[in-house]
């Protein structure tokens, strides 16, 4: 197992030109965490990644890991693992060899390569297709091998970038819980990107959400789904609806009702609604209203508060 590195990133910034893809990026992801970066297209997510991986050189800022500033240094001198959503193997070479090349460059010896590739491969279950060519093995299988690649020289960090994009449903939810299992046997402090809302909640011990270049929200996956600080984290991350509400002083303010509720802030607007979050049928001391919303796809629905959690049921809060 590998000693588990931390990995800070300060201030760090990219522009192209007058475009900014990063934005005074703070981070600070502790030894054998599991983070994912998680966003739409464009929020600076992979380039992010790139950056921590060495093929982007940020503007300005700081990356450092094990107390070292690695912002100028390039990508083979910072023991990262990197898996890439194409794979990268090698197709000339089988996945044995595929496996073995990041040791070879390393001019580990041929008894110890055995050894590490026998390991890694064992690590992913796909020891028995050791002498197999690349172009004969599934989507699936080709994950496994750029992950065994991955960690196969025990590196200080390992990043991985959409890997599960290519794969269908049902594959990719499985790699899902490979991915993580094999993160908590080896214990390598992991950077994970993905679009995907589900993956980051299943996989991730913390999720920082971007957008535009920034950090939005950073914290635990429950924590950020049922707290999130804005109206873009809330619909970002899982299903949901924002009513419009009043702020009145230290009240708020529902189609005219007011709300026992706490605020997740003093400047809140909306009322986030989960759809699993809800319960059918009428508490005894709730009084009916139907509330229109302004929603393309929504008909009239009602509101009401019931055991701390609001939901949709055929009354208003009492």
């Amino acid at each position: 197992m590998t000693t588990a590195a931390n990995l800070d990133i300060i201030g760090v910034a990219k522009s192209y030109g007058t475009f900014t893809a990063l934005d005074n990026v703070s981070l600070a992801i502790q030894p054998g965490e599991f983070l994912t970066l998680l966003g739409p297209s464009g929020s600076g997510k992979t380039t992010l990644l790139m950056s921590l991986a060495g093929f982007v050189r940020p503007t300005r800022g700081h990356i450092v890991s094990r107390g070292k500033d690695l912002a100028q240094v390039p990508p083979h001198k910072r023991n990262f693992g990197m898996v890439f959503q194409s794979y990268s193997l090698f197709p000339h070479m089988n996945v044995a060899e595929n496996v073995a090349y990041p040791l070879k460059l390393r001019k580990v010896s041929k008894s110890e390569i055995t050894e590490r590739v026998t390991r890694a491969l064992e690590l992913v279950q796909l020891a028995h297709l050791a002498d197999r060519p690349i172009a004969k093995l599934s989507g699936g299988q080709k994950q496994r091998i750029a992950l065994a690649r991955a960690v196969v020289f025990s590196p200080d960090v390992l990043l991985m970038d959409e890997p599960l994009s290519a794969l269908d449903k049902n594959l990719r939810e499985a790699m899902q819980f490979e991915i993580r299992n094999l993160h908590d046997k080896l214990g390598i402090t992991t950077v994970y990107v993905t679009h995907d809302q589900r993956e980051a909640l299943t996989m991730s011990d913390r999720i920082a959400v971007l957008k535009s270049g920034r950090i939005a929200q950073i914290g635990a996956p429950r924590e950020i789904y049922d707290y999130p600080t804005d109206s873009f984290v809330a619909e970002f991350l899982g299903e949901s609806t924002l009513l419009p509400v009043e702020s009145r002083g230290s009240q708020y303010h529902f189609a005219g009702t007011p709300l026992r509720v706490e605020a997740g802030s003093p400047d809140a607007r909306f009322l986030m609604v989960r759809p699993e979050s809800s319960i059918s049928g009428i508490p005894p001391s709730a009084t009916a209203t139907t509330v229109s919303m302004a929603r393309s796809n929504a008909r009239s629905s009602r509101a009401t508060r019931c055991r701390s959690r609001w939901c949709w049921t055929a009354a208003r809060p009492c």
